[in-house]
């Protein structure tokens, strides 16, 4: 297996095991919002260190820019799919609670909703609807967003689209290092 895989597989395993540590410490629903920043750190220092690791003997990077574009996004690919494989895994089996809550909070909210307002305000799609038709639209489209395939597909979309961002960033950044290294005196 090669360096720039290990390091992808590396972080996807250390995002499961602080999520999965989290939700052991009873913090999971307070540190909800933590967990897509973590990821984009993560996905960062996969694709950094998966582009680092395929120096040469000399501690030379591929000549190319492709090269050291295409090191990085296949450890960041790495990170995203086995990420996002965890990600659906752990709503669907160890947190099923969580998209439960959030589903019951979306539920609960468009209950309180005052309907008549909204049916003044969008007269076309709510004209011929009820209270009721309403909120059960509102709880289908919860179920909908909130599912753990959805959630694993978002952060497999987005998990591609960071790294991609950022193996062509830290491509350039890498060249401009090799560059002023290589122009140090003595």
């Amino acid at each position: 297996m090669s360096r720039s895989i290990s390091t992808g597989l590396f972080f996807a395993a250390l995002f499961a095991i602080i999520k999965c540590l989290v939700f052991l410490a009873g913090k999971h629903e307070e540190w909800y919002t933590f967990f897509p920043l973590l990821n984009i750190g993560l996905v960062m220092f996969a694709c950094g260190i998966g582009m680092w690791l395929t120096r040469d003997a000399k501690g030379n990077f591929p000549a190319g820019a492709l090269e050291k574009i295409r090191a990085g996004m296949r450890s960041g690919m790495v990170y995203a799919v086995f990420t996002a494989l965890f990600i659906f895994i752990y709503y669907k089996s160890i947190d099923p609670l969580f998209v439960y809550n959030r589903i019951k909070e979306r539920t609960t909210i468009a209950e309180k909703m005052d309907f008549t307002k909204i049916q003044k305000e969008n007269p076309e799609k709510y004209a011929n609807k009820s209270r009721n038709d309403f909120i059960h639209d509102e709880k289908e489209q919860a179920e909908l967003w909130y599912s753990p395939f959805m959630n694993a597909t978002l952060s497999l979309t987005g998990l591609m689209i960071c790294s991609l961002f950022y193996s062509i960033v830290l491509s350039f950044f890498f060249k401009l290092l090799t560059t002023r290294n290589k122009l140090k005196p003595g």
